[in-house]
Parts: structure tokens; C-alpha cells; sequence
């Protein structure tokens, strides 16, 4: 069944850009594991190797082919990237079903309480960095930023991984 889903998974012929091609990869990830909400306990754990599971970590690794690197350092490249999908898509899914049981937000007496506590947090002194973000209105699990924070964090993952690479070979781990 896990190898059905990854059938899903859009993950194109390499185009020569590697970037690109593992950027594609992980927002069909993200969007593909969210319609499956059952496979959680399977995210993160070692891949089913069905055949629409090994057409896509062979063309994930011959995204990387230009590269001029070790089999050893492409599949190192490929689990942060993955990890990073899969902590993401739980992480979403978990704000997804704290919104689902937030039904009181608009309740005159939740809003009090929420109030009070956010004085007594300003009183104590001691958040002044989190009492910053209350009082800009950032909600760091809004619904609205949802992509533009997965993009973020992956860009970031991506141009660390493209430093890295300029730096070779000192830098990247060494495998026996």
C-alpha cells in the first residue's frame, strides 16, 4: 500500500538541475502524504522497496549525477531532504488536528482566559522574545504560511547542501 502512494509522488526525469529536480520531489511529497493521513507511523522509517519506490530514489540519486560524487555522499544528500519532508508533512499534520479541536477560540470566556494569561506573561518578564510575537500577531501554525514556511526551510536545507557541495571534499563525511 505504501508503494501505491508513492506512485503519487511526482518525481520527473533529472532535468539537469538537481535543485530543482529534489525541490519538485519534496512539494509532491508534501503533497501526496497529507492525502493518507494513516501512513504517519510509516513516515521517516526505512522505504518499501516496491518498484514505484525504486523508480524514485533512482531518479532522486540521478538527479545528482552531474555532481561528481560517491553513491555513499549522494544518499546523504537525499536523507536530510527527505527527513526534512517527512518532519514537515507530521508536524502539518499535527497543527492540522489541533485546528480541528480548536472550536472555543471565539468564545468570550476562552478569550479572557487567553488574555489573563498572556498578562501574567508580560508581568513575569521572562518571554519577553514569545510576548514579541504575541503582541505582532506572528501565528507561527497559521494555515496561511503553511507553504511559505515548508519553502522556506527547504530552500534553506537546499542552499546548504549547494555550499556544502563548493566545499568538497573536506567537508562532506567520509564513508568506508
Amino acid at each position: 500500500m505504501l508503494d501505491a502512494i508513492v506512485a503519487e509522488i511526482d518525481v520527473r526525469e533529472p532535468t539537469g538541475d538537481w535543485r530543482a529536480d529534489l525541490r519538485a520531489q519534496a512539494l509532491s511529497s508534501r503533497a501526496v502524504w497529507p492525502r493518507h493521513r494513516w501512513v504517519t507511523d510509516f513516515l521517516g522509517a526505512r522505504p518499501t522497496f516496491g518498484p514505484n519506490t525504486l523508480r524514485d530514489i533512482d531518479r532522486s540519486l540521478a538527479a545528482l549525477d552531474g555532481l561528481d560524487i560517491d553513491t555513499a555522499t549522494a544518499m546523504t544528500i537525499l536523507q536530510p531532504v527527505s527527513t526534512y519532508v517527512s518532519g514537515a508533512v507530521l508536524r502539518e499534520l499535527q497543527e492540522m488536528q489541533t485546528e480541528r479541536g480548536e472550536t472555543n477560540t471565539g468564545d468570550p470566556e476562552f478569550q479572557a482566559a487567553f488574555a489573563a494569561w498572556q498578562q501574567n506573561l508580560r508581568a513575569a518578564g521572562q518571554s519577553d522574545h514569545f510576548v514579541k510575537v504575541l503582541d505582532d500577531g506572528v501565528d507561527p501554525d497559521s494555515t496561511g504560511t503553511r507553504d511559505e514556511r515548508f519553502e522556506f526551510g527547504l530552500d534553506c536545507l537546499l542552499d546548504g547542501i549547494a555550499t556544502r557541495l563548493t566545499r568538497r571534499p573536506v567537508d562532506l563525511p567520509e564513508r568506508s
